[in-house]
């Protein structure tokens, strides 16, 4: 799961797109990056290669040159250039592979290639607003399932843990000691306008010493704060059994501005759910 260096090999010329293609580029005042396919992918090929390979064609505006990097993904889900770094989430798997879907996130250094890096396999992600942060759960693998912030202004991108090592690290139980394992981030997440604090739910099993309530699952808030240096999450316990939650309601929307955050359910009763505001728990000092 750690970040890897991506020495990436160049191909003299690109072969002719398959009718298939459904292509995507994007560009800079550097840079154009054209991908031979992005979404739905390859999913549906009958006669793939092996592993299925998709081009990105770099063009290199100052220098007039042209870079082609073979990346062994079934589809391309999310690109964007920042400056010489090329950042995108491509799948490892196909979509109906029955142990769910699986990602990696590649950053590709144009102007200086060891400095791209690789992390997988990732379960879910979540970009930042500005794109700066990627927060994302990895696959554990037969191991408990890791949660960690990537800073993708670094350069290279820069991996830190809030949950590692199958809870060996748990910067969600330095918050709040009563916290159990393993713990597990439920969809969506919310970020504040300025992308320096994130808001989601984990559900966990109560640590608590009482043996009537040790180990029942339980659902917590968290509240990030991005520093420059770390990510710092405060965690408090969040009842939401009146909004039906867990048992068939989900949250569809969390906004937060970075002092409350509102939740937005769609319950399984098909009543209406006005939106619901909750202090965010603050970080301890």
């Amino acid at each position: 799961m750690r970040g890897r260096k991506l020495f990436l090999s160049i191909l003299i010329a690109l072969s002719a797109a398959p009718l298939w293609a459904r292509p995507g580029s994007t560009e800079n005042n550097d840079y154009k990056v054209t991908f031979s396919e992005t979404l739905p992918g390859l999913d549906d090929q009958t006669s793939l290669q092996a592993p299925p390979t998709i081009m990105a064609s770099v063009l290199d505006k100052f220098r007039s040159t042209q870079t082609v990097f073979p990346l062994n993904f079934y589809a391309i889900h999310q690109f964007f250039l920042d400056g010489d770094r090329l950042n995108l989430i491509g799948r490892l798997n196909r979509q109906t592979a029955p142990e769910g879907p699986r990602y990696s996130f590649v950053q590709i250094s144009l102007s200086n290639q060891p400095d791209s890096r690789q992390f997988q396999p990732l379960k879910k992600y979540f970009f930042s607003p500005d794109n700066q942060f990627l927060l994302a759960v990895f696959d554990g693998q037969n191991q408990p399932d890791s949660i960690g912030f990537i800073r993708l202004t670094e350069a290279p991108a820069q991996l830190g843990w809030l949950l590692a090592n199958g809870g060996a690290l748990n910067l969600f139980q330095e918050s709040l000691p009563s916290l159990g394992s393993p713990v597990s981030l439920n969809d969506p997440v919310g970020w504040s306008a300025d992308a320096r604090i994130c808001v989601f739910v984990i559900s966990a099993p109560d640590g608590a010493v009482d043996p009537k309530t040790a180990g029942v699952m339980k659902n917590y808030l968290v509240s990030v704060d991005l520093t420059q240096d770390r990510a710092a999450p405060a965690v408090e316990p969040l009842d939401l059994s009146s909004y039906h939650y867990g048992s068939g309601a989900v949250i569809t929307q969390i906004i937060t501005d970075g002092r409350n955050a509102v939740f937005t359910f769609n319950r399984n009763d098909s009543a209406a759910t006005a939106p619901v505001t909750f202090d965010l728990p603050r970080t301890p000092q």
